[in-house]
């Protein structure tokens, strides 16, 4: 009995180490040599190297040079599934589509994924005014517009338990790492329906995003474009107001197709339509 749980703790203790060193690599740090992946994990050159040696057989690793690897494609395979679950095509892609064409902008969908938002899915309407924005690409939820729209459905336990609890990196001047001020955007975001991050995240780039709600009525993703300072003081209202109606098409196309477009499910949120109209939002 004694042998079979060591022999557990041996194997899961495995599995995180080989997690810890797939989490090292990050869209600033996609090309890692055997080296620097040991430094960040602290892993010996007796542990590491056949977890790198098993995650490349797999498919999971790929190396670039006899020294340097980046993540492999079986992780595209892997992705797909979820995109599939996700029912994006069928459900967003048009209105994202059409958000795109019209605005001349990028549109995006995502879902949180702990303190980060996920992005999903994006429909290309112009150039990137941000340099990253891509399929996979995490971002900050307290920074970014689609961050703080699903964090703003969250209830005040959920909240604090996945955001606020820790530090709150500041990116630029105006990112509000103050876990109070960050308290009551939320609180207005979800009375407004809509979430702005200004300049937060970026310079010089205005971020607007709405929650998708499911067939439940809960905020299950949402979606957002990003504008250029100057252009979102000149269309602040048409620019908001697009998204809302491409939010609330999605919305609509998945009541009608009973389907929940979720891939980290959210508890049932603190705000639903009928309070916010009680207070006018």
């Amino acid at each position: 009995m004694m042998s079979h749980i060591r022999e557990n703790r041996r194997v899961n203790g495995s599995v995180v180490k080989a997690l810890s060193v797939l989490e090292v690599f990050r869209p600033e740090h996609d090309q890692l040599s055997a080296a620097e992946i040991g430094e960040a994990t602290r892993l010996s050159r007796g542990s590491l190297y056949p977890i790198l040696y098993a995650l490349e057989e797999h498919g999971y690793l790929r190396r670039l040079t006899p020294r340097t690897y980046t993540i492999g494609f079986r992780f595209i395979e892997r992705a797909n599934l979820i995109l599939r679950k996700l029912d994006i095509h069928d459900s967003a892609r048009p209105s994202l589509q059409a958000l795109a064409s019209t605005l001349q902008v990028n549109a995006h969908l995502g879902v949180l994924n702990g303190r980060e938002a996920l992005h999903l899915h994006r429909e290309i309407g112009a150039d990137a005014v941000v340099v990253g924005e891509i399929v996979g690409w995490q971002a900050p939820a307290h920074c970014t517009a689609l961050g703080k729209a699903l964090l703003a459905h969250l209830s005040e336990e959920e909240l604090q338990a996945r955001l606020l609890a820790g530090s709150l990196a500041r990116y630029t001047p105006t990112t509000i790492t103050d876990a109070g001020r960050l308290t009551q955007e939320m609180r207005r975001i979800a009375a407004d329906g809509y979430a702005i991050s200004q300049e937060e995240y970026h310079e010089g780039i205005v971020g607007i995003a709405t929650a998708v709600r499911d067939a439940n009525d809960d905020a299950c993703c949402a979606i957002s474009i990003s504008v250029t300072r100057p252009r979102f003081d000149r269309e602040r209202e048409v620019l908001i107001g697009a998204v809302q109606r491409a939010a609330d098409e999605i919305s609509k196309r998945l009541n009608v197709r009973r389907t929940a477009p979720v891939s980290e499910r959210q508890p049932k949120t603190r705000h639903r339509r009928n309070e916010r109209a009680a207070k006018g939002g």
